[in-house]
């Protein structure tokens, strides 16, 4: 598979989250532009509120990854203008504080250079730094629950 038609899959799957999250939020929501989306990290803007949101679909049940760094070594939606983010997890949105969730990450996240290399994902351990293989990402895995017991709201 080429990669610009992963791509595509990816923002079409991006997109499916974001319009399962409008429709079950009451109110109104703005859509990030592209530019928007890709340099302030956020996905839709509440006409009520202001507040913005950035939408993270689940990739698995096991682990949530937060993003300090995006694939071009630029900043990660962590350290980007959303005021909440919210996470699909077992079939429904947790939302949590960005900056709740930075403060906590920078507490339990040791501070060390990212482990790098020909590492396989999944045998990465929760809470620590790390790059993919060919990337300048900096992602670290950390558990569903610490994301459950963060959530400010709760859609179903």
């Amino acid at each position: 598979m080429s990669l610009s038609k992963l791509i595509s899959e990816k923002l079409e799957i991006g997109k499916l989250y974001e319009d399962l999250f409008v429709s079950l939020v009451d109110g109104k929501w703005i859509r990030a532009t592209p530019e928007q989306d890709m340099n302030e990290h956020w996905d839709v803007m509440s006409k009520k509120t202001g507040a913005k949101v950035d939408i993270k679909g689940s990739k698995s049940d096991r682990y949530v990854c937060l993003e300090f760094k995006n694939v071009n070594g630029g900043t990660g939606w962590m350290m980007g203008e959303a005021d909440f983010i919210a996470f699909w997890l077992f079939d429904r949105f947790y939302v949590v504080d960005r900056d709740e969730l930075l403060s906590w990450s920078m507490e339990v996240v040791p501070n060390q250079p990212p482990i790098s290399g020909n590492i396989k994902f999944n045998d990465v351990d929760f809470y620590v730094p790390f790059r993919r293989d060919g990337r300048k990402d900096i992602i670290v895995k950390v558990r569903p629950m610490d994301i459950m017991k963060m959530a400010r709201r709760i859609v179903i």
